[in-house]
């Protein structure tokens, strides 16, 4: 677990090899990196994380977004999904009713369930672009 408390600014935090978790309350950062592994970044925040408001670089390396801290909420393209994770084009988000996730740009498909660890996810495409979402969480397209 990296907790992260960007003080805004140039703010920089690279996670190694491994899993990592990491913890941000607020997008004032220039760069947040998972590293290696299978990593998630946690929005402990109550507002919106919009990642196409980020620059395209600014989150990278995570393959997991967990939003169940709070009741925080997500929005993000096809785009963002393709550059958050190193190592696939999936990125899946965890959360709860009080979260919403908006896809934008259009053009997400709903290409049926996926259930791990008895979790069932919701999994939308677009092109390559694949983003597996709790079933729990309101989703906006």
């Amino acid at each position: 677990m990296i907790p992260f408390i960007p003080q805004g600014g140039a703010d920089v935090i690279y996670g190694g090899a491994g899993d990592d978790t990491v913890y941000i309350a607020d997008a004032s950062f220039f760069k947040v990196d998972g590293g290696s592994g299978h990593d998630i970044l946690v929005w402990d925040n109550d507002g919106l994380l919009d990642l196409s408001a980020l620059n395209e670089s600014a989150l990278e390396g995570f393959e997991g977004i967990d939003l169940s801290y709070n009741t925080g909420d997500l929005s993000l393209d096809f785009l963002d999904v393709l550059n958050l994770s190193d190592t696939s084009n999936t990125v899946r988000i965890d959360g709860d009713a009080d979260n919403t996730v908006t896809l934008q740009g259009g053009g997400w498909v709903d290409s049926g369930s996926v259930v791990d660890g008895g979790e069932t996810y919701t999994s939308y495409t677009q092109g390559q672009a694949v983003v597996q979402i709790d079933t729990d969480i309101v989703v906006v397209i």
